[in-house]
């Protein structure tokens, strides 16, 4: 059984390095960003040294610096100052799919949207996707393949062993990784049908084109979540929180998981 705990251990250790193997472009990139956006906290919030952080940030992305929460909430906090709210929203959100509960992402886009506290559905996706709200979607996924592994090297190990333990573990940890699995897949399928309305003035209509009948709505307004449901040839048909659905220009969209 010792064997079977130094291996697993092993194995952490080595996916570990991979994962967390630096890139000095992005990381030098990043490091710029947060020094320009300390300093522009430490200056009266002077825009010329935000925007630079916000370019920073976007170069680091751009150089495939890790998706991280960090960097998109501090992007959200300039977008913020900057008064671009539909963006700001955007990065809170985007925040959020990568690490539902970091309690200052739901408060930040509380405050953005209006919004007072936390609504029935949010309870119930803390819940039912408990293990991504407390350790992050990518992290969560990580340990779900990780126990994947372990639990068919303790299946293994039983028919050379032929003992219960390892066998009733194996299962338990299969049953618990693919289950992880099935969560981490449904939240990932989600945010990708998951975008923010990002013009001032979004008009919304009944049908692809502006020559319809135009709709509205108390949601429908810069920084709106919506849920994609179809799109066509520059145009995407959206539901919104209240259930009102339209069609809208792609131009004023912005995924949380563009294709």
């Amino acid at each position: 059984m010792k064997r079977i705990f130094c291996s697993l251990v092993f194995l952490i250790s080595l996916t570990g390095l991979g994962a967390y193997t630096e890139n000095p472009d992005w990381e030098r990139s990043l490091k710029e960003g947060e020094k320009r956006f300390q300093s522009a906290l430490e200056n009266d919030l002077n825009r010329e040294h935000l925007s630079g952080a916000l370019s920073f940030y976007m170069d680091a992305l751009d150089q495939d610096a890790p998706e991280r929460w960090e960097i998109y909430y501090n992007m959200g906090n300039i977008y913020s100052l900057l008064e671009e709210k539909g963006l700001a929203v955007y990065s809170y959100a985007k925040a959020a799919s990568l690490h539902p509960g970091k309690r200052i992402l739901i408060e930040n886009y509380q405050i953005l949207t209006g919004r007072d506290r936390e609504d029935s559905s949010e309870r119930i996706k803390r819940f039912l996707w408990g293990s991504i709200y407390l350790l992050g979607y990518k992290t969560s996924l990580f340990w779900g393949i990780l126990l994947y592994i372990f639990s068919w090297i303790l299946l293994a190990f039983n028919r050379l062993l032929r003992k219960k333990v390892p066998r009733l573990l194996g299962i338990v940890f299969l049953i618990i990784s693919l289950w992880n699995t099935v969560l981490c897949l449904s939240w990932s399928y989600g945010n990708s049908r998951t975008g923010v309305i990002l013009v001032e003035d979004p008009r919304m209509y009944r049908g692809d084109s502006r020559a319809y009948e135009q709709l509205s709505s108390i949601n429908l307004k810069e920084g709106a979540l919506f849920r994609l449901l179809e799109e066509r040839a520059g145009w995407s048909y959206i539901k919104l929180s209240d259930g009102t659905a339209g069609w809208i220009e792609n131009s004023g969209l912005k995924m949380l998981k563009p294709d």
